[in-house]
């Protein structure tokens, strides 16, 4: 941080595909619900519809899909089950490239932190465990889906994870892979990293595309900061 209050004030992870490819189990326990519930021909472009959403309304989205006439909190359980049950048959968790090496700079530079999900409580929990198998250092705040009134693509995640940080969200930088998470990350007001996986994203003012975090550095995220800050260049 510098001297007059600007500069690089926090950094906020989001966990799924951006840290970890737990995709591939997602997308197993999505299609057997959707068959369980009388679908079928669910496919990555649903996959990818949904990626980012908080619970309720990716549950939300797979019953229109189904045209199943089961709650939607219903819906969601068995999704958030199904999820676990990978985990418990040896689905693997997979960290991103560069992952690891980021999270370990800025918990070195002592920057505040924080893991921003739209998973579950319990969903979190199992992956801040494998997170922390890995030695990747704890994150000092964590911020679940079902801990918010709305989730991404709302703002109020991030928002209430800089809030609990004691940082402005204006300086913090937002790690994203998802559409709905880059919105939400963006609509809060911060600088936003979108990494690309499943989903292509467009580079903004404030939001910077990557294929990945590999090679990305504390110095770099510095810089979005104070690039963003940075008022326009008066035209020539």
């Amino acid at each position: 941080m510098l001297a007059d209050g600007t500069g690089l004030a926090g950094v906020l992870f989001d966990m799924d595909g951006l840290l970890v490819d737990t995709e591939p189990l997602w997308m197993r326990a999505e299609e057997r619900v959707v068959a369980d519930l009388g679908g079928s021909g669910w496919g990555p472009d649903d996959q990818r519809a949904i990626l980012g959403l908080a619970l309720p309304q990716a549950a939300a989205y797979m019953r229109r899909f189904t045209g199943t006439s089961v709650p939607v909190d219903e819906v969601g359980r068995r999704v958030v089950a199904g999820f676990l049950d990978e985990v418990r048959a040896g689905g693997e968790i997979v960290l991103q490239p560069g992952a690891a090496a980021l999270v370990a700079e800025v918990a070195a530079e002592g920057l505040p932190f924080a893991l921003v999900s739209a998973s579950v409580r319990s969903i979190m929990e199992v992956i801040a465990g494998r997170l922390a198998d890995e030695g990747l250092p704890a994150f000092p705040v964590t911020v679940a889906g079902d801990e918010v009134a709305r989730g991404k693509p709302d703002p109020q995640p991030y928002l209430h994870a800089a809030g609990l940080l004691d940082v402005p969200i204006e300086r913090c930088v937002v790690l994203e892979d998802s559409v709905n998470g880059v919105q939400a990350g963006w609509s809060a007001g911060a600088t936003v990293v979108a990494v690309e996986g499943l989903v292509r994203h467009e580079p903004r003012p404030r939001v910077v595309v990557r294929q990945s975090l590999d090679g990305l550095d504390v110095a770099a995220l510095r810089e979005l900061v104070a690039t963003s800050a940075s008022p326009p260049s008066p035209p020539s």
